[in-house]
């Protein structure tokens, strides 16, 4: 035991059997002994000893005890000190000892664009987890009056930006050149900066072109841009009524093997959740691919609880034509692509959430939002993955698979899918009110 006394001493550890007192009557009390020759273990009498002749307590020879600090938590000699400097008080058979918290303070921020009664406003909140106290703040990060003008969009997604084979995509085309080329400029450029995922313009004002630029990633951040000159306009193209549904609807039978797969992307973003629906036939060497865009808005830029909100818009429909291998490369065509549209496609067997499965938030590091399921129930199902353009899309026999992506979350495609519903149809993605701690923990 005296040989686990003196390490704890050379460490700057120590265990304690009762509190020492002021830290001055402790330093002066340590002093006088230690320029007597002798080793210091405490202010009580015989406690000036002369070679730590004390067992299961601290013991000092040469120096005595700094400050008791989260920084220097060795030099707590008792736990009440110990857990007033946010230090961790350890106990192990007779010794006790005082010992900084090995685990680093966490920092997960979130951000997120919002209506504030006449305003947009994108704002973040950071979570800083130490010493096991969680602290919350939320921070404005830019803010923008809604033109009411009935005609004006204000507050819905107007572009993006980000990664991939489409860097920069307006969804809500405008008769006005020049801000759509600013808005591309400053949200690609914000699209790069560190810490940054994905960026996002909202429209804010009409009369005066201005737009809420938001990038999202694990540094956050956001910023009014006004755009000189006179007022948006929806362009022609935008004023058309989309594509009527029939053009949606099932296709005939495209092949001897078909196979059903989808996209769906929605979340609490304003904007609208949108849905990308594959069907694609093989007859022998003969292959073709039906890829049909859905859009599904939110009323006036809010997301309600649940999402995707039903009542899908046909926004248009591509047939491909072309070849298939045995070893599962498609080569297809369209007359309104020069370039033809690989696919490099495996049969795998894969874990699929069941078509009522909903994503909730999780905690993440990464440059982007995460998301899991909230239930651990899978099943196992042969699914055709395809690998195409830097993506990946999952088909499977009929009524098929999706991929579910929850706002603009990085998490990896393959925990992700969940069944098709046998009519087709659209199940709630996401319920806001549900707590992700609720969820159940993914199973690989």
């Amino acid at each position: 035991m005296r040989a686990l006394v003196v390490t704890l001493s050379l460490l700057g550890l120590g265990c304690h059997r009762e509190t020492i007192g002021s830290t001055t009557a402790r330093d002066e009390s340590c002093r006088r002994c230690l320029a007597q020759g002798r080793t210091w273990q405490g202010i009580g009498e015989g406690e000036c000893t002369a070679n730590c002749d004390l067992q299961d307590t601290f013991c000092y020879r040469e120096a005595c005890p700094g400050p008791c600090s989260r920084s220097n938590c060795g030099q707590c000699l008792d736990e009440h000190d110990c857990r007033a400097a946010a230090c961790s008080w350890k106990q192990s058979a007779e010794a006790r000892w005082c010992a900084g918290d090995t685990t680093p303070c966490q920092e997960r921020r979130s951000a997120r664009v919002q209506r504030d009664g006449p305003a947009l406003v994108a704002s973040m909140t950071v979570e800083r987890t130490c010493a096991g106290k969680t602290s919350s703040e939320v921070i404005e990060l830019a803010r923008g009056l809604l033109d009411d003008a009935p005609s004006c969009p204000a507050g819905q997604l107007l572009a993006e930006a980000g990664q991939g084979e489409a860097p920069f995509v307006v969804l809500t085309p405008f008769e006005h050149a020049d801000a759509l080329g600013e808005v591309k400029r400053a949200l690609t450029s914000l699209s790069q900066k560190p810490g940054v995922a994905f960026a996002r313009a909202f429209v804010v004002d009409c009369a005066h072109p201005t737009f809420l630029l938001y990038g999202s990633g694990t540094a956050p951040q956001a910023e009014l841009l006004r755009v000189e000159g006179g007022p948006l306009r929806a362009s022609a193209a935008a004023a058309i009524a989309p594509p009527a549904p029939p053009d949606c609807t099932e296709p005939p039978r495209l092949g001897k093997e078909v196979w059903f797969g989808r996209h769906l992307s929605t979340g609490i973003f304003p904007g609208p959740s949108r849905l990308s629906r594959w069907r694609l036939g093989r007859t022998g060497t003969t292959a073709t691919l039906v890829i049909e865009e859905l859009s599904s808005p939110k009323v006036n830029g809010r997301a309600t609880d649940e999402q995707p909100e039903p009542g899908w818009i046909c926004m248009g429909s591509t047939r491909w034509e072309g070849s298939a291998s045995q070893s599962g490369v498609f080569r297809l065509h369209t007359p309104t692509r020069e370039e033809p549209l690989e696919l490099r496609c495996t049969m795998r067997t894969l874990p699929v959430a069941p078509l009522a499965a909903r994503r909730v938030r999780a905690p993440t590091r990464e440059e982007c939002s995460n998301s899991k399921w909230n239930t651990a129930a899978r099943t196992p199902m042969k699914v055709l993955v395809c690998s195409h353009d830097g993506e990946t899309t999952f088909l499977a026999a009929a009524p098929g698979v999706e991929h579910v992506n929850y706002d603009d979350e990085c998490v990896d495609p393959f925990g992700a899918v969940r069944a098709i519903p046998p009519d087709g149809g659209v199940m709630t993605a996401v319920k806001l009110s549900e707590r992700p701690g609720a969820a159940a923990p993914e199973t690989p």
